[in-house]
């Protein structure tokens, strides 16, 4: 079993490009430690939905609503489709996002967001976001949603923008329990709902599924506290050795033979057995 996963962003952070194969290998020698496929890596974007030029806009969900939210809400059908076609999975995120950092109006409109929902063309739903009105509102939404018959498998994202120190970065997260760590893997785990959605660093809340919930809490409690201290005290061995720092590989020994019994205890190995 594969409890982890970890994709990155491809758009510029904090107003500089960034070279994405550095902050690949930067994020593996963190995350990873020793590097042997403990986690997954994809890169990817935040869909613009301005790149669409072309759409319909007529159907029977956007028949009779205002043009504003017709156009949109083809233009989410459109993106939906291509991610489809690509083999990627959708996910309809922060819908509760107030521009400007929570002081301006809501990107998108309760129209729109009713349309999205009608529609149900996407595959997951992003409950759990950086900021707690949006989760606690996408949560409360939900609930309303579900008396209708609305299930989607929930995920949590950071929404991480930041720099690499940011404390946001761990801050939401999605757990997928998928039978190894590729990207193909862990989507088609997301669609069978086997994932729960992580928001808060010390006390976390999780969402998903009320058997898998149980066992993804005793994993936030007893497991990923130690094996994630572990996997960081390598991590940052490795960094250092990277800059050049010797006499380090016997300690790195050590936390990885660590590392190792942590997973057995679990009946975990990197290759997904």
């Amino acid at each position: 079993m594969q409890v982890s996963f970890v994709g990155i962003q491809s758009k510029p952070v904090c107003g500089q490009r960034v070279d994405i194969q550095h902050r690949v290998q930067v994020l593996i020698a963190f995350f990873r430690g020793d590097g042997q496929s403990m986690f997954a890596f994809a890169i990817g974007a935040e869909i613009q939905r301005q790149a669409v030029l072309t759409l319909t806009l007529e159907g029977p969900v956007v028949h009779g609503y205002p043009d504003h939210e017709r156009l949109q809400a083809a233009i989410c059908d459109v993106l939906l489709d291509k991610i489809r076609e690509v083999g990627g999975l959708s996910v309809y995120c922060h819908p509760y996002w107030r521009c400007f950092a929570g002081r301006s109006h809501y990107n998108a409109t309760p129209l729109l967001n009713e349309l999205v929902f009608k529609s149900n063309r996407f595959e997951a739903l992003e409950l759990g976001n950086c900021e707690t009105y949006r989760t606690a509102l996408m949560n409360a939404r939900y609930c309303e949603l579900c008396h209708d018959g609305f299930q989607k498998p929930l995920i949590g994202a950071s929404d991480y923008h930041g720099h690499f120190e940011d404390e946001f970065l761990p801050s939401v997260y999605t757990v997928v329990l998928a039978p190894e760590c590729s990207q193909e893997a862990v989507c088609q785990a997301i669609r069978q709902e086997y994932c729960a959605a992580v928001a808060g660093t010390v006390d976390v809340m999780s969402f998903g599924p009320f058997r898998l919930l149980k066992y993804i809490i005793f994993l936030l409690k007893y497991f990923f506290p130690r094996h994630d201290r572990l996997c960081q005290q390598q991590g940052e061995l490795l960094l250092r050795a990277l800059q050049g720092e010797e006499n380090l590989e016997l300690e790195i020994q050590r936390l990885k033979q660590e590392i190792t019994a942590c997973q057995k205890a679990l009946k975990y190995s990197p290759e997904g057995r």
